[in-house]
């Protein structure tokens, strides 16, 4: 599943391409590759739904390369909440980790600015 597909050809069916990409995402079961680009595809087509699932991926280390395209899909559609999640992973991921974050972050911080109170 290819989400750019979507934006060049108007016949395909968004809504059911969103729905597929959620529950192949969210499934346990299914194959890496499928997975990574389901979570991709959410991300992209701005699925909160795919939130509590790409978090839980985000923080589970024995998911692999998975990880990654889960904090970027936090990037993708995360608030505040994701922020923080983010730069705990940062704090204790190794470098790999760290720069998918990092990347995250900035995405983030372009859609919601981190307010600082004044002193």
């Amino acid at each position: 599943a290819n989400y750019h597909l979507v934006q060049n050809h108007p016949e395909l069916n968004v809504g059911e391409i969103g729905r597929m990409a959620l529950e192949l995402a969210g499934d346990d079961t299914c194959d890496a590759i499928t997975r990574t680009s389901a979570i991709q595809v959410c991300g992209l087509m701005g699925l909160r739904e795919s939130l509590s699932f790409a978090t839980r991926l985000a923080v589970d280390p024995s998911c692999g390369p998975l990880r990654i395209v889960a904090i970027a899909t936090l990037g993708d559609l995360g608030g505040e909440e994701e922020r923080l999640l983010l730069q705990k992973i940062v704090e204790t991921g190794d470098v790999q980790l760290r720069v998918a974050c990092e990347s995250a972050l900035k995405k983030i911080g372009k859609r919601a600015p981190v307010r600082r109170e004044s002193v």
